[in-house]
Formats: C-alpha cells, structure tokens, sequence
C-alpha cells in the first residue's frame, strides 16, 4: 500500500499509544544521516521497543511476513544492518494488549 516513491516507512503498533512525536522524529533524524543502517529501532534505557523504521530495501521483506511473526525474526537476521537510536521516550515500551493493562492508565474496556 505504500507509494512507489517511499523510500522509508515507520511501522507502529495500535497498542502503543504513548510514544511522543519526539521518537518519530529521532528514528526519521537518523534514517536521514545514517545511509549504511536499513532497519531503526528506538532504545530506551537500553531495551528496544517500537515503532520501527524501515527502508525501502526491506519492503519487499516485509511483505512475506505471514500471521502473528512481525518484523522480529528479519531484524534478528539482520543485526549488521540495525541502528538502535536513543530516544527518552519510555512510551517505547508500554504496550497495552488486555484489559488489565489499560485499566492501569484509566482506560476500561465494556462489551
């Protein structure tokens, strides 16, 4: 679905509402200066989170990607390619899959 002319594109997750503008902003930064890196993946005290940025050379990629899988195993492949950015952004990290997670920042769930 991306446009021909895309030469990256930021992969977010709908269960990370918490990452600020700032994150975007950095992985799009260091996509922009840093050409030998393909995949960018925000780090926040030392652990990895989302989103992603992915070059175009990954698309092709990421589009055999099948189920529940991600982009995990394709970034696992391809470590030498990887550049973790700092960002001071915890929102990174704070992944709200149940009913109990969102309960923990006011947000209830009704049927």
């Amino acid at each position: 679905a991306l446009p021909k002319e895309a030469d990256q594109c930021l992969i977010c997750l709908g269960d990370m509402p918490f990452v600020g503008p700032q994150t975007y902003e950095a992985l799009i930064g260091a996509a922009n200066d840093i050409s030998e890196a393909e995949i960018f993946i925000p780090l926040f005290k030392g652990k990895r989170g989302n989103p992603v940025l992915w070059r175009r050379s990954q698309f092709e990629r990421l589009a055999q990607i099948t189920g529940d899988k991600g982009g995990r195993a394709l970034i696992r492949e391809q470590e030498n390619l990887v550049c973790a950015v700092a960002v001071h952004d915890p929102g990174i990290l704070i992944d709200l899959d149940t009913p109990e997670a969102l309960a923990q920042f006011g947000i209830t769930v009704t049927s």
